[in-house]
């Protein structure tokens, strides 16, 4: 027979086995003899307390704390910020992904509307780059003539003083005249040719500027250099010549048809010269008149002088 109170070990297990087996059967024993039995007085007076006890950890739980709103509000910002963040990126979105289904739809039109638009930019630019060269050309060019203004020669002619001072036609014997050049520029003028001529014309009629080499007067320079008022060495000769080749005297007829005041006495010519900036000229044209003793004082007489005027000027070759 076996004790009681003892479980029945299956013969079959090993003895490490049975040793499991009968620690296990302990543990459960002893479980059921720990757990409190029902309807006993000490079950009836610990329920209340283990009742109050449950309620109040249950309400002091459920509770809410200012603590825990404030954790949970501010957990909740950086979440609230992230979604309007991907709202916005996803609105902004919408805009550009239509654009590009428009594009990829139409890529031959678009293709032939942006090569349009580069070919008109293109032109644009070209036109535009043309203009501002031809406006850096036009400085540049004013730079320049202003730098050989500044530098170059310049001949100036001054009146023959035996010209500018006759009173009366009857001093005049011969039509033979000298004037002198001077250069007032800042280089050197060179190879310098002057030809001039003196003519006796109707009050009607303009001078003709004609210097044949018969009948006007050619005068050569080698080099003048500035600042050089030359009485001698830069003289020319303001004379007409006969067809043999003498000086030109004024006749009797002319003579009186100038103290009369039908006629007057011109003298013009053209100066040559070369310097470091190009080659000049210089024109130049004076006249004389004589008044008439027998003249009324209201009488005005016309002297067809306006073209020797406008014939004295500069300029380049």
């Amino acid at each position: 027979m076996r004790r009681a109170g003892k479980a029945n070990v299956p013969r079959s297990m090993s003895k490490r086995n049975r040793s499991a087996w009968r620690n296990a059967e302990k543990r459960k024993i002893k479980s059921l003899k720990d757990k409190p039995k029902t309807g006993s007085k000490r079950n009836y007076s610990e329920q209340p307390e283990a009742r109050l006890s449950g309620i109040i950890s249950t309400s002091f739980a459920n509770t809410p704390t200012q603590t825990g709103h404030s954790q949970s509000d501010e957990t909740g910002k950086p979440t609230k910020e992230r979604h309007k963040i991907m709202r916005l990126l996803i609105t902004m979105w919408k805009p550009f992904k239509v654009a590009f289904y428009f594009l990829d739809r139409h890529d031959g039109s678009i293709t032939a509307l942006a090569t349009i638009a580069i070919v008109i930019l293109t032109r644009s630019y070209v036109s535009y780059s043309q203009k501002q060269w031809q406006a850096m050309d036009t400085s540049n060019k004013l730079t320049k003539d202003a730098l050989a203004s500044a530098n170059r020669s310049w001949i100036q002619i001054n009146a023959p003083e035996d010209f500018a001072g006759i009173k009366e036609p009857s001093s005049i014997a011969n039509l033979e005249f000298y004037g002198h050049l001077s250069n007032p520029g800042h280089s050197p003028a060179r190879n310098i040719l002057a030809e001039a001529a003196v003519e006796v014309l109707s009050r009607d009629k303009a001078p003709s500027f004609s210097v044949l080499a018969d009948l006007g007067t050619r005068s050569h320079l080698a080099i003048l250099f500035p600042g050089t008022y030359a009485d001698h060495p830069a003289v020319i000769g303001i004379i007409s010549h006969n067809l043999d080749g003498s000086v030109a005297q004024l006749s009797n007829q002319q003579r009186e048809s100038l103290k009369h005041g039908q006629s007057y006495l011109a003298l013009f010519g053209k100066v040559r010269y070369t310097d470091d900036y190009g080659t000049h000229w210089t024109q130049f044209c004076w006249w004389k008149a004589f008044i008439d003793p027998n003249q009324s004082s209201t009488e005005t007489r016309y002297f067809n002088s306006e073209t020797c005027v406008a014939f004295t000027n500069i300029g380049d070759y």
